[in-house]
């Protein structure tokens, strides 16, 4: 659940981009839910394999190998895969709500994680060593805050 809703979060202007061009919320939920069940697919059958090989591992074991012994039927299958299925969908189901709930405005206008205005130099009271008579405020570093010079006046 935690991937499908950090996986709205960072998709949310590119889902805010499709509700404006016209997808409805039944799309934008079918969507998510659909890449939340090839997620739970996905993680069901390596899971699956993954039982099955560390059982015959473990039935490789000197000594103790004997005592494991793995059996496997189409219905342990069946219901791992049927249990990973259902978990994605419950799993998909809030983000996928979440997403169809988007306002479009709302979702163009999303930062996420970016800074709208990131924070500024330190500055201090001293006078910049660009140029004599400049009050400009420098940098915690000691460079001018200033991009060029101050100019001279005209009707000097």
């Amino acid at each position: 659940m935690n991937a499908m809703v950090m996986s709205v979060m960072e998709r949310t202007r590119e889902i805010g981009t499709l509700r404006a061009l016209g997808w409805r919320r039944r799309r934008v939920v079918g969507l998510i839910l659909g890449e939340a069940l090839v997620l739970s697919l996905v993680g069901g059958v390596l899971g699956l394999g993954l039982g099955v090989g560390l059982t015959e591992m473990a039935g490789n074991v000197q000594g103790i190998g004997g005592f494991l012994e793995g059996v496997y039927s189409a219905d342990i299958f069946i219901q791992g895969l049927l249990t990973a299925v259902l978990l994605g969908l419950f799993g998909g189901a809030y983000p996928a709500w979440r997403a169809a709930n988007l306002q479009p405005v709302e979702a163009l206008r999303y930062e996420g994680a970016r800074e709208i205005n990131p924070p500024r130099a330190r500055r201090s009271s001293a006078t910049c060593p660009a140029s004599s008579g400049c009050r400009f405020a420098t940098s915690g570093a000691g460079a001018c805050a200033r991009s060029s010079p101050p100019r001279a006046s005209a009707s000097a």
